[in-house]
């Protein structure tokens, strides 16, 4: 974790998601802490403004992790 002053902290990141958009070439990396459901909304989310910024819509994704594949998650 990014720090620059004040107490140290024990926070590490554990996991790094990384998309890939094939068509354009698109990359994201997201660095989380936990694999927690909350954790991958929020991820969509970034993801979705990231992508509309560089003009490219997501319409659905594919997984090689099971973790993807929960019907929260996806639906979202």
């Amino acid at each position: 974790m990014a720090h620059i002053k004040g107490c140290l902290t024990n926070k590490r990141y554990k996991i790094a998601t990384k998309y890939v958009e094939h068509h354009s070439d698109m990359s994201y990396v997201h660095l989380q802490t936990d694999i927690i459901e909350d954790e991958f909304q929020i991820i969509k989310i970034t993801l979705k403004n990231y992508a509309m910024d560089q003009v490219i819509l997501i319409k659905h994704y594919h997984s090689d992790n099971c973790r993807f594949a929960e019907n929260d998650i996806k639906e979202q």
